[in-house]
């Protein structure tokens, strides 16, 4: 059986035909952008830091050893932990969490703030957004992406741990 070549011509005259709703798409997109940019950009306080989550709900962290920028890195280490195709690399979040005290935690779950989850998947939101998810902390993300025994082995590392 001989194979059939794919007709381009067809494709082109698709496009030349609606090409108006392709335009106005272009356009619609756009000018989303450009108000989402200026009226729903960063804020002040999240360009200084050059961050691009939001922030999750205030804890103590009085008592904390650790400074913004270590908890930021471990914020940072544990989402990519966590946001991996192949599956949650369970022994860099043991390593990272082992011998942090409850205010450690508090700073890290601080940093890594509130970031797009997509439950239908079990991993983070492409591009900052998600269809079918929703924002999580830290501890959300960690509930989601380790089994109960692993939880339950990182409490035994680390008693200080809210998880």
């Amino acid at each position: 059986m001989k194979k059939k070549k794919f007709d381009f011509s067809k494709v082109l005259e698709f496009l030349k035909k609606y090409q108006h709703y392709f335009m106005a798409s272009a356009f619609i997109l756009f000018v989303y952008l450009i108000v989402k940019s200026l009226f729903f950009g960063k804020k002040e306080k999240d360009k200084e830091r050059n961050r691009d989550v939001k922030d999750a709900p205030p804890v103590d962290t009085k008592g904390s050893k650790m400074t913004v920028v270590e908890a930021d890195a471990k914020a940072e280490r544990l989402f990519v932990a966590m946001n991996v195709l192949s599956g949650t690399d369970e022994d860099e979040i043991k390593a990272v969490l082992k011998d942090v005290s409850t205010a450690d935690y508090n700073m890290i779950y601080s940093s890594f703030g509130l970031r797009p989850y997509n439950t239908l998947l079990g991993e983070g939101a492409t591009f900052g957004w998600s269809i079918f998810g929703n924002d999580l902390d830290l501890t959300q993300w960690l509930t989601h992406e380790l089994s109960a025994s692993e939880r339950n082995e990182l409490r035994r590392l680390n008693p200080n741990l809210p998880i």
